[in-house]
Formats: structure tokens, sequence, C-alpha cells
């Protein structure tokens, strides 16, 4: 979110990973190798968006299919107060921009968007129904810790791995509010 006017950044994705039309998403991405979350949520913002980043908290958790753990997390650019987003088609995107809240719901629908999240989280923030929770707790360490390892030795035993994300879910779970997460909880 960029703190002078309150606007949030859109990514443009390329149809090809968008569902066949471009679409609008948050910067979002995989964790590379040995990499923990808030690193990659900094270069994939910076790749997607060209904008770099500091993670200043994180607004949403979800567990797809009991393994795969997804962290919506809140940003502000770093260094340049206004900085203007990336606007040279590559593989990463087509593109980023800044919107405001009331835009994400007013001049977009559903069918712009690769998913509804920005039209759910951003106003959701913006009115404050949904802050930013610090991402500077022992259970958020975990998962940081977590995904280091587990993106450092991707072939291990998958049934250890599932016992480990449990683990640490368990533990995000008592630590951060209902509000801050996606589906159904343990």
């Amino acid at each position: 979110r960029r703190p002078t006017d309150g606007k949030y950044l859109l990514v443009h994705e390329p149809a090809a990973i968008a569902g066949g039309a471009p679409r609008y998403w948050l910067p979002a991405g995989r964790l590379d190798r040995g990499e923990g979350v808030l690193a990659a949520a900094v270069r994939e913002t910076e790749e997607e968006g060209g904008v770099h980043v500091r993670v200043t908290g994180v607004l949403r958790f979800s567990l797809d299919d009991g393994v795969c753990l997804r962290v919506c997390l809140l940003a502000e650019p770093e260094g340049a107060a206004d900085p203007v987003p990336k606007s040279l088609v590559d593989f990463e995107s087509c593109g980023a921009v800044w919107a405001g809240a009331d835009e994400v719901i007013s001049k977009l629908t559903d069918d712009d968007y690769r998913s509804p999240d920005p039209a759910r989280l951003f106003p959701a923030h913006a009115s404050g129904q949904l802050p930013g929770w610090s991402v500077e707790t022992p259970s958020f360490r975990a998962l940081e810790d977590l995904a280091r390892v587990l993106t450092a030795n991707p072939d291990g035993d998958l049934a250890a791995q599932a016992a480990a994300v449990g683990a640490v879910w368990n533990q995000l779970q008592r630590e951060y509010p209902p509000a801050c997460f996606k589906g159904p909880r343990r």
C-alpha cells in the first residue's frame, strides 16, 4: 500500500497465467529454493510490479489441500515516496498500476481479476476491518523457517513435510485472529 495516497499495487498478469485473458492480481508467486516468505514477497513485487517494498504485515493465511500454505502480505514502497510501477510487458507481468480500494470495486468487475481477492481485501483493509497483523511473531518466524527448509529440500518426505506444515498452521491459528484466515480452520 502506498502511504502517500493509500492506493494498492495491482499487477496485470498475462493471459497464459491468468486463465486465458490478461487479468489483475496481487503480486505473487512461488518461493525460490531456500527462500522465505518475506524475501519472496519483496522479490515477486519487484519482478511483477517494478516496486521495491518492505513487508509491514499479514492480511491473510490460507491452506490449500492441507499442504500448500498461502500468505497474503501487506507491504509499502521502500525508497521513493511515489514509485512508478512497471510498464513494460515481460514474462512476469503486463505491467502494474496503483488502485484505490474504491476503484477495485467501482471500475473493475470480477471478470477483470484472476481471483476476487483484490476487490475483497483492499476495501476491507482500507476500512480498518482487516488490519495488517504483525509478521514479528513466533508463529510467523516458524513459518519463515519452515519455508526456507522446505524450499531448500523440495524432494523430501511428503508425509513429514505435510506434518510440518500442519504444525505451523496450528501455531498460526493460535496466534492470529480468525479474520486472518481464509477457508476452514483446523
